[in-house]
């Protein structure tokens, strides 16, 4: 009887010890070391840039898709077929950035641009084009339009266009020479400027009828 007892005491010794060692704090080094674990998981919806893509060729319009959907910073939040619909769509939904095919029916890509950046300033406009033409080039900076790329070779750089886009920068197709990139940023911080100054001067009027 007396061993039973002493059985059941060891028994509950040993239970206790265990819990007591589950839930002493985990040293201090640990916890740094998990904290700084890199992190490889997908990124979330809300660091992602978000991407509206129009093009009136479907085939054209699946590849872009196709293209956005490899790269994991990208998020596809809309798509259109026609200028009207890219605009509308666009300003709706408000994309980091509007990837836009010049020639469509409706409207065509400098008018959505135009309207789309005067909506939403801080957003970004990609071209795209078969047409390597310095004149397509120097409106679509007249425009806003932080980036130029060429449809063959969108495949290989129409991700990095939208990354430098988002990020403030500008892209040219490396085949339209050096001398794309400073026109398009300029022409993309004059049309922030002109948006802004538009929406302070809508904020003025609007203050002085109140007055």
């Amino acid at each position: 009887m007396k061993e039973g007892v002493r059985g059941r005491r060891s028994v509950l010794l040993e239970s206790r010890t265990a819990e007591s060692s589950f839930l002493t704090p985990r040293p201090a080094s640990l916890a740094v070391d998990l904290l700084i674990a890199p992190d490889t998981s997908d990124p979330s919806p809300s660091r992602r840039i978000r991407v509206f893509v129009a093009d009136d060729h479907p085939l054209v319009l699946s590849g872009l898709k196709a293209v956005i959907a490899t790269d994991r910073s990208l998020q596809l939040v809309g798509e259109a077929c026609s200028g009207s619909e890219a605009l509308q769509g666009a300003v709706a939904t408000a994309p980091d950035v509007l990837v836009l095919d010049i020639c469509m029916p409706g409207l065509n890509g400098f008018e959505v641009a135009r309207s789309f950046l005067a909506a939403h300033p801080r957003s970004a406009v990609v071209f795209l084009t078969v047409l390597d033409d310095q004149v397509l080039l120097r409106r679509a900076a007249e425009s806003g339009v932080a980036g130029f790329v060429l449809k063959r070779s969108a495949t290989d750089h129409l991700v990095s266009a939208i990354q430098i886009v988002a990020a403030g920068g500008s892209y040219v197709d490396s085949t339209l020479g050096a001398a794309g990139p400073p026109a398009i940023q300029a022409g993309r911080s004059a049309t922030r400027r002109s948006a802004l100054d538009r929406l302070a001067e809508r904020i003025a009027a609007l203050w002085r009828r109140r007055t």
